[in-house]
């Protein structure tokens, strides 16, 4: 497991097509979710709009997603080495954003753009 939150787990995987390093994130549906099929979850919506040109390198590609009763799944890629924002923060300090490769406002702005 690489790591568990309110929301499901992610957990190491490997693509078995072409051997790619994936990460596999299970979120589990709130039941205020269930009813809601032919609509796309709000993290997979946002995932799709940052992956989209311009990319920023430093936020993780979302490979594919599938919906399955009671859950999501997601699959990602996973570098290595690769950390989390949460991990990251407690080393270097939230406020050290000059080490990443793109800033905020970036991430930002890929997530609004139309």
């Amino acid at each position: 497991m690489l790591g568990q939150g309110g929301f499901g787990s992610v957990f190491a995987g490997t693509r078995s097509s072409d051997g790619l390093p994936v990460a596999i994130k299970y979120v589990t549906k709130d039941e205020g979710h269930e009813d809601m099929e032919g609509l796309l979850p709000l993290e997979v919506a946002l995932m799709t709009r940052v992956n989209s040109a311009p990319v920023c390198p430093s936020v993780l590609k979302l490979l594919e997603w599938f919906d399955h009763p009671g859950r999501y799944v997601l699959i990602l890629e996973r570098p290595d080495p690769c950390q989390d924002l949460h991990r990251f923060c407690e080393e270097n300090g939230c406020k050290r954003w000059q080490t990443c490769s793109c800033s905020p406002s970036e991430i930002t702005a890929g997530a609004s753009r139309s």
